[in-house]
């Protein structure tokens, strides 16, 4: 488990690596993000150094886990054919629709909530007077969970995320087990990442914030929307997380 803390961090021997464009977008998106942050550097060498793309050994420069998922070419991505999401999504009449996305980090995390969020359906509730909306899954639901998922699953398992869409639930398994000293008990206050520079890149273009917000997130909107809360299920290789539908109180 100690090595798979660092795993983002374990070097490739591979020439000629990098996506000049997809550098370029993670750069304008720390701008945007924050335009005096002080990872944004003037060469591309100082800009991989910061945020730990490269790793140098006997004295030449090598991509990371790291850098390959986020700034990697299709050459090099080949290396993690699971870097992928697969989602089905399941309909009442028993058919189904498969969506797939493979390859660099942050091309998949939009491509799949552009997906789910396009999905998302209203129901009005009345009270009284009043008339409430309530979204079956929210957008700050789907997203917490789905960037979750992406950054803290154990990159070195041949495993996929998958993400399984029913008429009244849906559910996000992500590889891997939980890191050190952390269980479905303690998740929402104890924090032991995985993979730290993947997330410092995803909090960085603000795809994610502080550890265990997201979680403080999903926790809040489910309660104020009358929704029962996630909890985890560990199976022998993942953790899944399950996420219903329907409201369960109308008075919360």
């Amino acid at each position: 488990e100690k090595s798979l803390i660092v795993y983002d961090q374990k070097s490739w021997k591979i020439k000629d690596w990098q996506d000049e464009d997809r550098t370029k977008r993670i750069y304008n998106k720390i701008k945007t993000a924050r335009a005096d942050s002080p990872l944004l550097k003037e060469t591309r060498e100082e800009f991989n150094d910061i945020l730990n793309f490269e790793k140098e050994e006997q004295g030449v420069l090598y991509p990371t886990t790291t850098g390959i998922l986020l700034a990697g070419n299709n050459k090099s991505l080949k290396e993690f054919p699971y870097s992928e999401i697969k989602y089905v999504r399941y309909f009442e009449d028993g058919s189904y629709k498969p969506y797939e996305w493979k390859g660099n980090l942050i091309e998949i995390a939009d491509n799949c909530f552009a997906q789910l969020k396009s999905e998302i359906q209203q129901k009005e509730l009345s009270f009284g007077l009043f008339h409430e909306f309530i979204e079956d899954y929210s957008e700050v639901v789907l997203r917490e969970l789905l960037i979750n998922a992406i950054v803290h699953r154990d990159y070195s398992r041949q495993q996929v995320i998958e993400i399984r869409k029913y008429p009244s639930y849906l559910e996000i398994e992500s590889p891997g087990m939980f890191p050190e000293g952390v269980d479905e008990t303690n998740f929402l206050r104890k924090t032991n990442p995985r993979n730290p520079n993947i997330i410092d890149v995803f909090r960085a273009i603000k795809y994610a914030e502080k550890a265990g917000s997201g979680f403080d997130k999903i926790f809040a909107d489910l309660l104020s929307k009358g929704k029962k809360l996630p909890t985890p299920t560990v199976t022998a290789t993942s953790i899944l997380f399950r996420i219903d539908a329907e409201i369960c109180s109308d008075k919360l």
